[in-house]
């Protein structure tokens, strides 16, 4: 036979076309049965992942549904220990009002509260627990080692009334100002270092001789790191005027010129600082007014209500003895 290209075809042996007809044949059953075996396994598994149990793939759910019966089943068991042991008890004792579910009810709420928070923990996603985990070890490590968290004392609370409302409210709405002033004061500075000095060490280099001159300007070196003394003193009812000034510039110019740093702590150093300055200009105590302010800051910066709520309850106590009626002038 002739190829193109004046190529010739090579002779082929007697019964060679037989034999490759056969293995074709051959190979395209192998194929055909490998493609019948592979769609229905893969036929099994849609059908296996289309079953869903409230919204979500049954091989997910299913043990999760076993996990969730095997609890309620050991609460109602439990209950029914508790009721029965105690019934006789609560009953023939007039401190618990005669009552022979005193017992039983008391467990019931706290059942209520773990079944929730069970169910909380089944059905939330695993993308949650997986990017807290870090967080969760360290808090187990902090408490095995009796660690304890930041927090600060209050040592004068003023009773909930109108004035002292109409206080907290006017605090607020400077802190408010105080925190668009902050975010104002970081944005422009990052953008003009970044204008004036192109090149990036040239900007670390001259913004860490910057950080030195004023510190020596300034004499101290509480504006340097995250000045955690200054805000223990502040919620004290100890700052100068202008600390959280100079806070605010030392921020500025150590972020601005490149040096890696949060804003958080930062935060609560000025807005503690200026609480405490400005709280009593206000007629409130200067403790109270720095912990008010350390928290509608932080609030302010991040956009966070909830989170602050939740910082404050955290990271704040009360001296019950040394707490005022009225608000400190």
């Amino acid at each position: 036979m002739q190829l193109p290209f004046g190529r010739k075809e090579a002779p082929r042996a007697k019964g060679a076309g037989a034999d490759d007809t056969r293995s074709r044949a051959a190979a395209g059953s192998a194929k055909g049965s490998k493609g019948a075996k592979g769609a229905r396994s893969s036929a099994r598994a849609e059908r296996d992942e289309g079953r869903s149990i409230f919204g979500a793939p049954a091989l997910i759910m299913g043990p999760r549904l076993l996990f969730i019966f095997a609890v309620l089943a050991l609460c109602i068991l439990g209950m029914v220990m508790i009721y029965s042991a105690s019934s006789i008890t609560a009953y023939s004792d007039a401190n618990f009002g005669n009552d022979s579910t005193y017992f039983f009810k008391k467990q019931v709420i706290w059942l209520a509260i773990g079944l929730a928070a069970c169910l909380v923990c089944v059905f939330a996603p695993y993308r949650l627990w997986a990017d807290t985990r870090v967080a969760w070890a360290l808090h187990g490590v902090s408490l095995l080692l009796h660690m304890e968290p930041e927090g600060y004392t209050l040592a004068v609370v003023p009773a909930l009334n109108w004035l002292s409302a109409l206080q907290v409210t006017g605090m607020a709405a400077l802190c408010a100002v105080l925190s668009v002033i902050f975010c104002a004061v970081m944005h422009i500075s990052g953008h003009s270092f970044k204008k004036w000095m192109k090149n990036p060490y040239v900007r670390a280099i001259a913004g860490g001789a910057a950080i030195i001159a004023l510190t020596l300007l300034v004499g101290t070196r509480d504006y340097n790191g995250a000045g955690a003394q200054v805000i223990e003193r502040a919620i004290e009812g100890e700052a100068r005027p202008w600390d959280f000034i100079l806070k605010l510039v030392f921020t500025a110019i150590t972020l601005g010129c490149g040096y890696k740093g949060g804003e958080i702590v930062p935060t609560f150093f000025v807005g503690a600082t200026f609480g405490c300055v400005v709280g009593p200009l206000l007629g409130m105590n200067p403790g109270f007014a720095a912990a008010i302010a350390l928290v509608a800051t932080f609030c302010g910066n991040t956009n966070c209500p909830v989170a602050s709520v939740f910082l404050a309850s955290s990271c704040s106590a009360v001296r019950p003895c040394r707490c005022s009626p009225s608000p400190a002038r």
